[in-house]
C-alpha cells in the first residue's frame, strides 16, 4: 500500500484532465514511489520531482512525449524503467541532482532542443549521452566527491567537449570534472579558441591541486570572451603539494598577456 494515498489520488485525477505541469517536493526521509498512472500524463511539459522512485507498471514502456522541462533531485530509477522513457521528449531544460539508476537512460530525442543541462552529484550518468546535443548554451557539471573517473567507455576531454557544444556560453565545472576532462594531459591552452563562452564558473576548487589550477588557466587562456570568471574554493588540508601549486602560479604570474580583458 502506498504511503501517500492522497497524493496518488490527486495525480490520478489530474492525469485524466490534461495535466501539463507537475511539481512534487518530498520533505520526508523516505522516497515517494510514483504511481503507475504518472505515465498517463502524456501532455506533461514540466516535471519537477524530489525524493521519488520511478517504477513503471509491469509490461509497459511508458514514456513522456511532451516534456520541455525536467528537474529531478534525489530520484531513483528502478532497473526495469525503460531506457526510452525520455527519448521522445523535446527537452529544453534538464537538471539531474543526486539521482541513481540513470546510467541506461536515453536522451537522444532532445538532441535538437536541449539548451540547459545540469548534472550534479549523480551516480552512473554518462556525459557522452549529451555530446549530440549541439544547442546546449548553459551547462553545469559536478561529480560526486567519491567519483574518480568517468564511465569506462567515455573518451571525452575539453577539446571534444567544445567541438560538440559549439554554442556553449556559460559553463560551470567542479574540480573533479576539471581533472577528468583534462584526461591526464593539461595543455597551456586548447588547440582552438572557444569564442562562444562568456561565463566560466569553477566550484569546489582546491587551490593546492596543481592539476586543477593548470586546467583553470588553460580554459581562461582559451576563452577570450570571458571577462569575469568565478572561482569558488574549498578549504583543503595542508599537503606536500602546496609548494608545487604556489610555485606554478608564481611562474605564471605574467600570464596577463595571455588572458584577455581579465
Amino acid at each position: 500500500m502506498t504511503q501517500y494515498p492522497n497524493i496518488d489520488r490527486w495525480i490520478l485525477y489530474l492525469s485524466r484532465n490534461g495535466l501539463r505541469k507537475l511539481r512534487i517536493d518530498n520533505s520526508r526521509v523516505s522516497l515517494y514511489a510514483l504511481p503507475s498512472y504518472i505515465f498517463l500524463c502524456q501532455q506533461l511539459t514540466h516535471l519537477v520531482l524530489s525524493k521519488s522512485i520511478f517504477k513503471p507498471p509491469s509490461g509497459t514502456t511508458g514514456s513522456f512525449h511532451s516534456l520541455k522541462l525536467l528537474s529531478l533531485s534525489k530520484v531513483a530509477f528502478k532497473p526495469e524503467v525503460s531506457a526510452s522513457i525520455f527519448t521522445a521528449s523535446k527537452l529544453e531544460y534538464l537538471k539531474l541532482t543526486k539521482c541513481t539508476g540513470i546510467h541506461h537512460l536515453n536522451f537522444e530525442g532532445c538532441s535538437q532542443s536541449l539548451f540547459y543541462l545540469e548534472l550534479n552529484m549523480n551516480h552512473g550518468v554518462k556525459l557522452g549521452c549529451f555530446m549530440h546535443c549541439k544547442n546546449i548554451t548553459i551547462a553545469y557539471l559536478g561529480l560526486p566527491i567519491e567519483v574518480e573517473s568517468l564511465h569506462c567507455n567515455e573518451r571525452i576531454n575539453f577539446t571534444s567537449l567544445f567541438e560538440h557544444w559549439t554554442q556553449i556560453s556559460k559553463l560551470t565545472l567542479d574540480g573533479n570534472h576539471l581533472k577528468l576532462l583534462a584526461a591526464g594531459s593539461v595543455m597551456s591552452a586548447l588547440p582552438v579558441k572557444v569564442n562562444s563562452v562568456r561565463e566560466l564558473i569553477f566550484f569546489r576548487i582546491n587551490f593546492t591541486d596543481l592539476e586543477q589550477i593548470s586546467c583553470i588557466l588553460c580554459l581562461l587562456r582559451s576563452s577570450p570572451g570571458v571577462h569575469s570568471p568565478q572561482i569558488w574554493a574549498k578549504i583543503p588540508a595542508v599537503t606536500a603539494w602546496d609548494d608545487l601549486a604556489l610555485q606554478y602560479l608564481q611562474e605564471h604570474s605574467g600570464m596577463s598577456e595571455d588572458i584577455n580583458s581579465l
